[in-house]
C-alpha cells in the first residue's frame, strides 16, 4: 500500500505544495489525495420548502445538487503511510439555487496526532484548510461555511477516525473557535478571505 499511488488531483496537488512549504527540510514525505469526489443531492423536507425560499418569490426546489469531496493528508512514517487528517466538504456550484450557489460547507474534519515533526502538527493542519479555501476561491466560490462544534462525548469523538491515540486531546468550544479563528486571520492576511460573519448575523438577525 502506498498513498503516493492513489490518484492525483489538482486540488490535492495544490494543498500538498502548500503543506510542503511549511514543513522543515528533512521532514518525512507527505501526500494529499482526493479520495472521494461524488455528485449528490440534498432532499428538502416539505416544511422547509413551505417556510424558506431561495430568493424573494422563488420557492425552494425539492432537492439541491452538490459535490461531496473527501481529502486526506498522509505522511510516510517509519515506512508506512499514515493518514493524519481528513476533511469532507460540500461544494454548491452553478447548478445550485441562489441561496446555495457558490458556497462551500466544511462538513467534517478529523485528525490524529501523528504528523512529524510533532511541533508542525497545528501549522500543517491549518495550512491544509487555508490552501483548500484558496483553491475554492480560485475556482469561483464566494463563501465558505464552518461549523465550530467539538465532539461532546466519547461516541462522537470517533467522528471520521474510529480510533485515536490515548494522548490525543480534543479542543473545547472556546479553543476550537480560536483555532478556526487563526485560520481565518491567516486567510485574511493573504487575501483569501475578505469578510467574516456568523449564521445569526447573515441569516436570522433581519427576520
Amino acid at each position: 500500500y502506498s498513498a503516493e499511488k492513489l490518484p492525483w488531483s489538482d486540488v490535492g496537488d495544490y494543498i500538498e505544495s502548500c503543506v510542503q512549504s511549511v514543513l522543515p527540510a528533512g521532514a518525512p514525505p507527505i501526500a494529499v489525495r482526493l479520495v472521494s469526489n461524488c455528485q449528490k443531492a440534498t432532499s428538502i423536507p416539505p416544511p422547509m420548502q413551505a417556510t424558506f425560499c431561495t430568493a424573494p418569490g422563488v420557492d425552494l426546489p425539492p432537492s439541491i445538487l452538490y459535490t461531496s469531496k473527501a481529502l486526506c493528508l498522509f505522511q510516510l512514517i517509519n515506512g508506512a503511510w499514515v493518514m493524519s487528517l481528513m476533511l469532507y466538504s460540500y461544494e454548491y456550484g452553478d447548478d445550485s439555487p441562489a441561496c446555495n450557489r457558490g458556497r462551500v460547507y466544511l462538513s467534517y474534519l478529523d485528525s490524529v496526532t501523528y504528523i512529524q515533526p510533532y511541533t508542525c502538527r497545528s501549522v500543517v493542519y491549518k495550512t491544509v484548510l487555508a490552501a483548500y479555501f484558496d483553491w475554492v476561491r480560485r475556482r469561483g466560490f464566494s463563501t465558505v461555511h464552518l461549523w465550530s462544534a467539538p465532539a461532546s462525548n466519547v461516541k462522537e469523538f470517533a467522528y471520521i477516525c474510529w480510533c485515536h491515540p490515548q494522548h490525543h486531546a480534543t479542543l473545547d468550544q472556546t479553543a476550537l473557535r480560536q483555532w478556526y479563528g487563526d485560520i481565518v486571520e491567516q486567510c485574511q492576511r493573504r487575501g483569501i478571505i475578505s469578510a467574516v460573519t456568523h449564521l445569526y448575523a447573515s441569516s436570522f438577525r433581519a427576520l
